[in-house]
């Protein structure tokens, strides 16, 4: 304990202490036992919380603990490396705090960054801003995949001083920068208070694409945060070839008369 707080860490969760000298202790010893007889052996020694060991009298706030290992680093970092550079935190702990996502931002899978690492400019924002209401202006929501091209056409120094940031970092970024203007609902963005008409946006999904498949439906789906989809709207929009192939209705053309002729081949008696 007192190795770790030399090392600069100000707090130690009864976990890590644990886990680090579980094989030393009989079977009989829990994590439970441990942190009474911590209590007992150090009273006054040590300041003892719910979860962890403090110094005496050491104001403890692990979102700022968290926020300075993403500042000394200024990168994004896996959630391992987050692990390994808070070693005397739980792993749990710092999940929770991670999961507030009002101030570090999902990258991909399990990587952050903080989000005033990211470099960008208060008219930059406001450029966006006006885009995201311009377009909203005309329809009801716009996509994260729309919000991103217009970045890398029309803001190319944004994306230059921000390398490594995939679109979902761009997205959840915005999403805690406009918080205030703006809904960001999985892939769908929209004005504050405003409910998506979900037909609309399988609608929207299948006129623009002149052909997709069930996995393009289903990862769609769940883009807009989803749990089904909207199958009247994928059925009047576009039409189903195959087990995974769908193709917009206005390109494909049907001739019903050779259709027909196949058909009495083989239904050649009334039906």
């Amino acid at each position: 304990i007192d190795m770790n707080f030399a090392n600069g860490n100000s707090i130690i969760y009864y976990s890590v202490v644990y886990s680090r000298f579980v094989d030393r202790l009989s079977n009989s010893f829990s994590e439970d036992m441990l942190i009474h007889y911590l209590q007992f052996e150090f009273d006054g020694v040590y300041q003892f919380e719910k979860l962890f060991i403090s110094k005496k009298g050491e104001d403890v706030n692990l979102k700022q603990m968290l926020v300075n290992v993403f500042m000394n680093c200024g990168r994004t970092l896996d959630i391992e490396d987050v692990y390994e550079k808070m070693q005397p935190i739980s792993h749990n702990a710092i999940d929770q705090v991670i999961k507030d996502r009002d101030f570090i931002v999902n990258n991909r899978g399990k990587s952050y960054f903080y989000k005033d690492s990211f470099i960008i400019e208060n008219e930059e924002l406001e450029t966006i801003k006006k885009h995201i209401e311009e377009t909203l202006s005309k329809k009801e929501s716009m996509s994260g995949d729309e919000l991103y091209d217009y970045i890398y056409k029309n803001l190319p120094e944004v994306i230059e001083t921000n390398p490594g940031v995939t679109k979902l970092g761009y997205r959840n970024l915005l999403k805690i920068k406009f918080a205030n203007y703006f809904t960001f609902n999985g892939d769908v963005i929209s004005n504050v208070g405003d409910n998506v008409d979900v037909c609309k946006l399988f609608t929207d999904f299948c006129k623009i694409r002149e052909k997709f498949s069930l996995s393009d439906l289903i990862s769609f789906k769940s883009k807009i945060n989803k749990s089904f989809i909207d199958w009247d709207a994928v059925l009047q929009n576009s039409i189903r070839v195959d087990k995974d192939s769908f193709v917009r209705r206005d390109l494909i053309a049907f001739d019903v008369n050779k259709i027909d002729a196949a058909i009495n081949d083989y239904c050649v008696n009334e039906y």
